[in-house]
């Protein structure tokens, strides 16, 4: 009887099961609602697995406020001006409620990175008081 070598057959069964892997835990999902206007930005959502961008172009003086809930996965949240450092990080948030002041005038970016997450976010600019 011959024997067989299992190592080639190992191989390939290890190597589909990381490509299954590999496409599942990468593949850009949004299951929700999503809201960008100039003052408001507001994403609810049961799946996602994606980086979302919003642009507010905001003057010194104004605020953000700033609401999320996020009690599955995993998100990044991110606002500054690009090429700056940003004014506000938080890996893996989870659950918060600030106010977030403006010192300097400009077009910033709030990028938000998620795993496999759920649940949801608000950022609202607050003008300043004239």
């Amino acid at each position: 009887m011959k024997k067989r070598n299992t190592v080639p057959v190992l191989a390939a069964l290890l190597f589909c099961a990381a490509a299954v892997w590999f496409s599942y835990d990468t593949r850009e999902i949004f299951r929700g609602t999503r809201v960008r206007n100039p003052d408001r930005y507001e994403i609810v959502f049961t799946e996602m697995n994606q980086t979302d961008t919003w642009s507010p172009v905001l003057s010194a003086g104004d605020t953000l406020q700033v609401r999320f809930d996020i009690p599955k996965g995993r998100a990044d949240l991110e606002i500054g001006l690009p090429g700056k450092e940003p004014v506000y990080r938080g890996a893996d948030i989870r659950s918060g409620d600030f106010v977030l002041g403006i010192a300097e005038p400009g077009e910033y970016t709030v990028t938000v990175r998620t795993r496999h997450a759920a649940g949801e976010l608000s950022i609202r600019v607050v003008p300043e008081k004239e």
